[in-house]
């Protein structure tokens, strides 16, 4: 008796641990509520689960939007610091991704095609901001 005892206990925690496991392979971290997501690798994966490549394209990291109208963000690096005086890239990127309406860089947008204001945390939106400026 004490051993089926024992054998049962020791199956039901090599299930629970398997459960575990399992449940931990299938769900990215990222995914997970309270993640803090912190480099460009991040960031590229928030790109896709944000949305935001279903607008923006990357074409230099091979990045391709199934729609045409927004720009395409791969010389954004280069160009973020020139498009809001006043703002580092860093600050443009963020106001750009936080209220994308209080500045349309010329000829980005129409009335058909309105970035929407993107739910981030503090640490997704690093993780984007960290993303986008990456050198290409």
């Amino acid at each position: 008796m004490r051993r089926e005892l024992l054998d049962l206990v020791g199956s039901g925690l090599l299930v629970a641990g398997l459960t575990l496991a399992l449940v931990g392979a299938l769900v990215p971290a990222a995914a997970t509520e309270g993640a803090t997501p912190s480099s460009t690798a991040d960031g590229r994966t928030l790109f896709f689960a944000k949305g935001c490549s279903g607008c923006h394209s990357i074409s230099a990291l091979g990045i391709r939007a199934p729609v045409s109208g927004p720009p395409d963000l791969s010389k954004l690096p280069d160009e973020a610091a020139t498009r809001r005086p006043g703002l580092t890239s860093t600050d443009y990127v963020r106001e750009s991704i936080l209220a994308p309406a209080s500045f349309v860089a010329p000829g980005a947008s129409d009335a058909t095609n309105v970035m929407p204001v993107l739910a981030v945390n503090a640490s997704e939106l690093d993780a984007l901001v960290a993303f986008l400026l990456a050198p290409r």
